[in-house]
């Protein structure tokens, strides 16, 4: 927590984009240990405490997504509801449709309004 601080306020906007930022960190973390899965999966040999500092990243990266959602959440509870986001407009940036349904709180995705994109995620069961 950041003690030296008695009150820090400022546009929203620049707080998002502080957010977003640290969002696309924790991507570049989760790309670097895709990297060091794909070694392991194409049988590269390497130290054990390697692997190990490889294992260790995935609790950073768990602990930097609860931060940042914890964030979230707090500068949600102190929002009023008089401020107002234009969720559409936002939502089409989003390639994942399942996630732009969600960020659009909508239930149902209608393929019209988030169609599949070749960013969308196809999991194998």
């Amino acid at each position: 927590m950041l003690n030296d601080v008695k009150s820090l306020k400022e546009p929203i906007g620049q707080t998002l984009c502080r957010v977003s930022k640290e969002l696309v960190s924790i991507a570049d973390l989760v790309g670097g240990l895709e990297d060091a899965v794909g070694a392991v999966l194409q049988g590269e040999q390497a130290p054990i405490v390697d692997r190990i500092e490889e294992l260790q990243r995935l609790d950073l990266i768990r602990q930097h997504m609860v931060a940042v959602s914890d964030f979230v959440a707090a500068v949600a509870s102190g929002s009023s509801s008089a401020w107002l986001v234009d969720v559409e407009s936002a939502v089409n940036c989003v390639t994942l449709s399942e996630v732009a349904g969600r960020l659009a709180e909508r239930t149902t995705i209608i393929s019209d309004n988030f169609p599949s994109n070749p960013g969308d995620f196809d999991q194998f069961n």
